[in-house]
C-alpha cells in the first residue's frame, strides 16, 4: 500500500474514533437529563446538580440531540471510507451505531 494512502486511512481510523468519543460524550449528557436510574443504571441529573458543562447545557437538549445523531452520521460516514480501503464487514458496526442514534 502506497505512504499517502496509509496515512489517508490513518486519518479517517482516528477522526472515527474521535467522533466515537465525542459521540459517547454527548449520549451521556443527554441520557443524564433524560434517562431514569433503570435505564442508565446511574443516579440521573447528576451533572445537572453538580452545575457540570454538558452538552445540554449549552446547546440545549434538542440541539444537543441533532448534533449527536449528526456525529453518528459522520461516523457511518467515516466507516464507509474505512471499508472501502479495508476489506471487512461494516454491517455489525452500523448496527452498534444505530442503536446509539436518539430520538429527537
Amino acid at each position: 500500500m502506497q505512504d499517502w494512502i496509509k496515512i489517508f486511512k490513518k486519518t479517517v481510523e482516528n477522526s472515527w474514533r474521535a467522533d466515537w468519543s465525542l459521540l459517547f460524550q454527548v449520549r451521556d449528557d443527554i441520557l443524564d437529563v433524560t434517562a431514569s436510574f433503570e435505564e442508565i443504571g446511574k443516579t440521573p441529573q447528576k451533572d445537572l446538580q453538580a452545575e457540570k458543562s454538558t452538552y445540554p447545557a449549552l446547546l440545549g437538549l434538542d440541539e444537543a440531540k441533532v448534533f449527536c445523531n449528526r456525529t453518528l452520521d459522520q461516523a457511518n460516514e467515516k466507516l464507509d471510507v474505512i471499508s472501502q480501503l479495508v476489506n471487512f464487514d461494516k454491517e455489525p458496526i452500523v448496527k452498534i451505531v444505530e442503536s446509539l442514534r436518539i430520538n429527537a
